[in-house]
């Protein structure tokens, strides 16, 4: 059977010359995607671009599509990152080596299938998605149950447990707490510290929303053991 995932990797702590590579390709990539015009990225990296997305889409920044035959990926014994991928620029023969740090720990069994390249402010995120044939086994020791809700972001059960474990819990906790803040900051009209709050409670949620899929894995590789 085979078994697909994206992985999400941030670019991290590039050198000066690979960054500035690495920049120029997007820059110009976006050029290219809105007017049309060349100013220097890569060939096949116009080829892989689809040019169906409507004017308005195209108004807006784009992933950079990355050719897979001249995209590589290495797990090393480097101090800085074990994880490190190749990406095709114009200007370089051979493409720049980059060092990343994917959200979970991968084996090179994995086949890539694409890749693209998000850029979030100053920081460059490449997702990749791979694949790989992996044996169903037809009978298992355990099982493990999930059920999504809202109060709980996740409740999961191990048949060799049986008792609930809960993950997100503190989700509610967080969305209570800042719209109890809100409403004091209203009634006292600390507008200033009501607007430097902005963005706080999302971000708070959002890293514990990332935590639950982590979770879930290492309660799945327990069933496995």
């Amino acid at each position: 059977m085979l078994v697909s995932k994206t992985l999400k990797c941030k670019v991290f702590s590039p050198t000066k010359k690979k960054l500035d590579f690495l920049n120029q390709e997007y820059l110009n990539f976006q050029i290219y995607i809105r007017s049309g015009k060349d100013f220097g990225i890569y060939s096949l990296t116009k080829s892989t671009f689809d040019f169906k997305y409507t004017k308005k889409a195209r108004k807006k920044k784009q992933p950079m599509p990355l050719a897979n035959q001249k995209t590589k990926f290495k797990i090393t014994n480097h101090k800085l990152t074990s994880y490190w991928f190749k990406v095709p620029v114009k200007g370089k023969r051979g493409g720049i080596w980059l060092p990343i740090i994917p959200h979970e720990n991968i084996d090179s069994s994995w086949e890539i299938r694409e890749a693209k390249v998000f850029k979030r402010k100053k920081d460059f995120w490449i997702y990749i998605t791979i694949r790989k044939e992996v044996e169903l086994k037809t009978s298992y020791s355990s099982i493990l149950a999930l059920d999504v809700g809202e109060k709980v972001i996740a409740a999961a059960v191990l048949s060799s447990v049986r008792k609930p474990i809960f993950l997100g819990r503190e989700v509610r906790g967080i969305r209570r707490h800042h719209a109890w803040l809100r409403k004091r900051l209203q009634e006292r009209e600390l507008f200033k510290k009501l607007k430097e709050m902005r963005g706080k409670e999302s971000r708070k949620v959002e890293l514990v929303l990332h935590e639950v899929p982590k979770q879930i894995v290492e309660l799945a590789e327990r069933t496995t053991q």
